[in-house]
């Protein structure tokens, strides 16, 4: 069976997850790691003239390690880590495991058109734009998901979506590409997530629920049937959403009220009343006596 090789962009805190369930789902190889911490490293690497035997035994050791992550015998393409930008000296550490720049992946992606990519950076609209620009190219992605995850056989999962340990998904629910399903959260059946979400660890999204393109649903945060958050909203952590949150918004508290707005319109957006001339206040004359209107006397009145 073909050993598939992975392309994990983002090696952060969310990062640290994705690296462990990688290393958890057969036939699956983490082949290299793109963060731009590295960035410095490989420059400062590449910029270093070395000399001498140790120097020569860490590039032919850093070389066999890079190669071998992509070699056709672990389902790569084979040949040489290219050199423009992803050279092998710094490239790779000792269990063949290379460590670049982010925006080396476009080499490795031309170079072996075999390996698959996840984005494994929590910020949804950062990882939105990285998995835009990978599209443009035609990277392949993978999807991960978790051996201690809830998959029904009848929900449906995007590529480059991940699923964390304990997490549900329920029948006829549906994941879109690139979204996260955190460690403990629900999804019941019916319910929409869409493309760069993120259900927090411990949300839970009840039958028929959704949450729209970017959209945030924060740890312990529960999602009523039926209702949304929308695009590139949030739903504060813990927050019981029993009204539809608007796109760009932020809601938090129990019933979840919306706290923040993103760019609000300008007072100008609004319109205006015409200007005009306000008169003066004056005060009303008193009638004179001979136009004061007459009064009606009742027949039990007396004068």
């Amino acid at each position: 069976m073909r050993v598939r090789r992975i392309v994990m962009i983002g090696d952060g805190g969310h990062g640290k997850v994705v690296r462990e369930l990688i290393a958890l789902t057969p036939n699956t190889v983490l082949a290299a790691v793109l963060d731009d911490r590295y960035a410095a490293q490989h420059a400062g690497r590449g910029a270093r003239e070395e000399t001498g035997e140790d120097a020569r035994r860490e590039r032919r050791d850093a070389h066999t390690g890079a190669a071998a992550a992509v070699s056709p015998g672990n389902g790569g393409n084979g040949g040489d880590v290219p050199e423009d930008g992803v050279g092998p000296a710094g490239a790779a550490r000792a269990d063949g495991e290379c460590r670049l720049p982010v925006s080396a992946w476009r080499s490795l992606r031309d170079r072996y058109p075999s390996l698959e990519f996840v984005v494994a950076i929590g910020d949804n609209r950062a990882r939105h734009r990285i998995v835009r620009e990978l599209e443009a190219a035609g990277a392949r992605f993978v999807r991960l998901i978790h051996p201690a995850a809830v998959v029904s056989p009848r929900a449906r999962i995007g590529p480059g979506a991940v699923v964390m340990a304990r997490a549900v998904i329920q029948p006829d629910a549906s994941i879109g590409a690139h979204a996260i399903v955190n460690t403990g959260a629900i999804v019941e059946h019916d319910c929409a997530v869409g493309d760069c979400a993120h259900i927090a660890p411990g949300a839970v999204l009840t039958g028929g629920a959704g949450a729209d393109e970017g959209a945030l649903v924060g740890a312990g945060a529960v999602i009523l049937p039926g209702r949304k958050v929308g695009a590139w909203a949030i739903a504060g952590a813990g927050a019981v959403v029993t009204r539809d949150v608007p796109p760009e918004c932020t809601a938090a508290g129990v019933p979840a009220a919306v706290i923040r707005r993103a760019d609000p319109a300008p007072v100008s957006a609004f319109p205006q009343p015409e200007p005009h001339e306000s008169p003066g206040f004056r005060k009303p004359e008193p009638y004179p006596a001979s136009s004061r209107p007459a009064t009606k006397t009742r027949g039990w009145d007396h004068a």
